[in-house]
């Protein structure tokens, strides 16, 4: 990922001043918002749906604001994100106050750089994202990054909690493993193992981040081959999905993409292979008999 390049136009929004400020490696997309929607992001920019996220204002019976992360391709569930936060109920915020907290308009909001230092809360599958787009502030401007780098940097403000809901079955279907494997709804069950346990759940998306979006030894791109070739020996579908998109944003080819594939293939096909030798030798052990 890029460090903190300026968005075409000369425009420096607050939000991506705060971005590189923080020195978080970031790159920016830009381009003309007519619907400013979720959908709408995901078009212009080529980012699956899901991994562009809303920002949102709500307020809870409290009175006090709190600001939700969503994935595109979900709603807030209120009564789950009032149980995170709690309160005894959580409303969406007075389209008139958005810009009076936040100090951006509705379509526009962005997590950082708000007028007021609001909590956040994000949906626990963000972070299982290699990377997410948030407003920059400004419409038709969002800013590309790791959700693990906007969640270290927001720090103690900033919370994890299943808190959305799968309802669009339209951009269900763009999911490949929602036509012959498993259904994207599964996911939902996410925040049930999340809720039997939180230190474990919050310890392995710390280990996948770690692996997988940390600079080492491996490039990126070869990371994501092993890790197809790795998919196709578990035989997940949400892993093969994940990192075939990953490994073709961090610079695979197709043919390259495949010969993973081939190579898992060769592997699991040697395993049968080895094993012979057991058939083998119980058929020499049954001739002396």
């Amino acid at each position: 990922m890029s460090g903190h390049p300026h968005p075409q136009g000369g425009a420096f929004t607050r939000a991506l001043k705060e971005l590189a400020q923080a020195h978080i490696p970031y790159r920016v997309m830009t381009f003309e918002a007519k619907e400013r929607s979720a959908e709408e992001v995901a078009r212009e920019t080529n980012l699956p749906l899901p991994q562009v996220v809303k920002t949102l204002l709500v307020q809870g019976a409290s009175k006090k604001y709190y600001l939700a992360l969503c994935p595109g391709d979900r709603q807030v569930n209120l009564k789950a994100l009032a149980r995170a936060l709690n309160e005894k109920g959580v409303d969406m915020a007075a389209r008139e106050d958005v810009p009076k907290v936040t100090g951006y308009f509705i379509g526009g909001v962005s997590p950082l750089a708000t007028h007021r230092s609001l909590p956040v809360v994000m949906e626990a599958s963000i972070l299982t994202m290699p990377e997410i787009a948030i407003s920059a502030g400004q419409w038709g401007c969002q800013a590309v990054l790791r959700p693990s780098d906007l969640r270290d940097h927001l720090g103690p403000r900033a919370m994890t909690a299943s808190l959305c809901d799968i309802v669009n079955e339209t951009n269900r279907k763009e999911n490949l493993m929602s036509e012959y494997f498993y259904s994207l709804d599964a996911r939902k069950y996410y925040k049930d193992l999340m809720e039997a346990q939180k230190d474990m759940f919050q310890a392995f998306i710390n280990f996948n981040s770690e692996i997988f979006e940390k600079e080492s030894a491996l490039p990126k791109k070869v990371k994501e081959l092993i890790a197809i070739g790795v998919a196709h020996t578990t035989q997940c579908p949400y892993c093969i999905e994940a990192h075939v998109k990953a490994a073709k944003k961090a610079g695979a080819t197709t043919k390259e993409i495949a010969e993973a594939i081939f190579v898992a293939a060769a592997l699991r096909a040697g395993g049968a292979f080895a094993h012979s030798t057991i058939s083998m030798g119980a058929l020499k052990g049954m001739e002396g008999k």
